[in-house]
């Protein structure tokens, strides 16, 4: 897969594990040539704006994203992924991860309105696993995080 250059790169970005039971919320970008992975299956998430901690990034993008507010408690730091990009390997970007459990699905959904992308899916760790066109760093947040053990 070719990935286009962006210009403008986050140094540093953040995304939430949405989870319920055994199954993950992921987003299906939209077919943009000027975002990282047009098109793709991911988590929702993105760049940290300036005067912003990570974990207020994450708020704020899934609020953005989804017009629906986060009880800020259930949030959770999970992990931090550095990655760079074949054409650029000295430009590292940092992703952290949050994980979020969701308690009731049914209240979840309940004005739940994707703002940004195509459309989205609760998906299991075997379907996951199956998804050909996944964003390669959250895919390796997901295999982490179903190597674990969670009880939040």
């Amino acid at each position: 897969m070719k990935l286009n250059v962006i210009k403008s790169k986050p140094k540093n970005a953040s995304a939430i594990i949405i989870h319920h039971k055994n199954k993950i919320l992921l987003n299906l970008r939209s077919n943009k040539k000027n975002i990282f992975y047009p098109n793709y299956w991911g988590l929702l998430g993105g760049a940290k704006e300036k005067r912003e901690n990570l974990r207020l990034t994450a708020i704020r993008e899934f609020e953005e994203e989804t017009s629906k507010k986060i009880i800020k408690k259930n949030l959770f730091f999970f992990n931090k992924i550095n990655f760079s990009f074949p054409n650029n390997p000295n430009k590292i970007i940092l992703r952290y991860y949050y994980t979020y459990k969701i308690q009731d699905l049914k209240i979840f959904k309940k004005n739940f309105v994707l703002t940004e992308g195509l459309t989205y899916k609760f998906f299991n760790y075997s379907e996951i696993k199956n998804i050909k066109n996944i964003v390669p760093y959250d895919k390796l947040a997901i295999d982490m995080f179903y190597s674990k053990p969670w009880k939040n």
